[in-house]
């Protein structure tokens, strides 16, 4: 979804979303490259029933983000919990730790199979944008063009997060990657 009260944005927007075709346009006339992003009405029914629900699946989601930081408050030296702020309102969609420096991305990675192997899904989370191919082939980035980047891409980890997780299903993650930290080569 789009929200804009720029016309011109609108208006492009409804371009690329329908193949490149102008509103104005004649049946197959394309004037930009675009794609076929058209919404279908079941689409559409069904995301109008999710937005009534919004403020509770966002107030259940900042309720896992508080399990979470209680649950790895002890793991304040080893990592970095996501940041929020009083009275400030996020839309939770994943929660990304960042293990502290003094850690590798081998270590990060060890981290992630001793979860893996003990049923917690979690991934590597948020790979440098640069690094991807696209970014690679088109505008010749490489490693060592954003150290920063890089070096915080090395050390975050994506634990489970879901609008249904329960007090429990978080009190496990946060038990197993304590055991997991407990495990590293010193």
């Amino acid at each position: 979804m789009l929200v804009t009260d720029r016309p011109e944005v609108a208006k492009m927007a409804r371009s690329l979303r329908n193949q490149g075709r102008d509103e104005e346009d004649k049946f197959l006339v394309h004037h930009r490259l675009g794609f076929n992003y058209r919404i279908s009405d079941i689409n559409c029914a069904l995301g109008l029933s999710q937005l009534e629900r919004l403020p509770e699946m966002l107030e259940h989601r900042t309720q896992v983000v508080r399990w979470y930081g209680d649950g790895l408050a002890d793991l304040s030296g080893q990592m970095h919990a996501p940041l929020s702020q009083p009275g400030v309102s996020v839309s939770w969609f994943v929660y990304v730790i960042r293990l502290d420096d003094r850690y590798s991305s081998r270590d990060r990675d060890a981290l992630q199979r001793f979860l893996t192997e003990r049923g917690i899904g979690c991934n590597v989370y948020f790979p440098c944008i640069h690094l991807q191919p696209f970014y690679r082939d088109a505008f010749g980035f490489k490693e060592g063009d954003f150290p920063v980047t890089e070096r915080i891409a090395a050390h975050t980890l994506a634990l489970p997060f879901s609008s249904r997780m329960s007090a429990k299903e978080v009190a496990k993650v946060c038990e197993t990657l304590k055991d997991g930290f407990f495990h590293l080569p010193s």
